[in-house]
């Protein structure tokens, strides 16, 4: 299947909260793995702002994702948490430059793998009807 077939089919897909079974914890699930297929990803997550402005984990495709994002909301750095703070996106090309910046974090993110990340806010609205 062509890049753009698969792109305009996951977005259809992710798009389907309608339905009477809708659960946002799958979505969520379905969003990571698409991450990973389609921009030829390791890993993926999706963290959620809380109501009192705390970072969760909704969703990520492995263990050591899920230990690195647990890592930054324990710690406050990192990629995600830059991410939510500023609300724009974040680009890490080598995680081994950036020890000044995540001095808690680089080295458990190198153990684990990760040489590069990018983070990108998403924000949720709703459609609002014209009166």
């Amino acid at each position: 299947m062509n890049r753009e077939r698969q792109l305009a089919q996951t977005f259809v897909a992710l798009s389907d909260t309608y339905a009477a079974e809708f659960d946002p914890l799958g979505v969520f699930h379905r969003l990571v793995h698409a991450c990973t297929d389609l921009l030829d990803a390791d890993a993926a997550a999706v963290m959620i702002g809380d109501a009192r402005g705390s970072l969760k984990t909704m969703a990520t495709t492995d263990e050591d994702a899920a230990f690195i994002e647990l890592l930054q909301v324990q710690t406050g750095q990192g990629p995600c948490m830059e991410c939510y703070r500023t609300a724009r996106p974040v680009a890490v090309p080598d995680i081994a430059t950036e020890y000044t910046r995540w001095p808690k974090l680089v080295g458990v993110m190198l153990e684990t793998g990760y040489g590069a990340l990018q983070a990108v806010p998403m924000q949720c609205t709703t459609a609002r009807s014209a009166s």
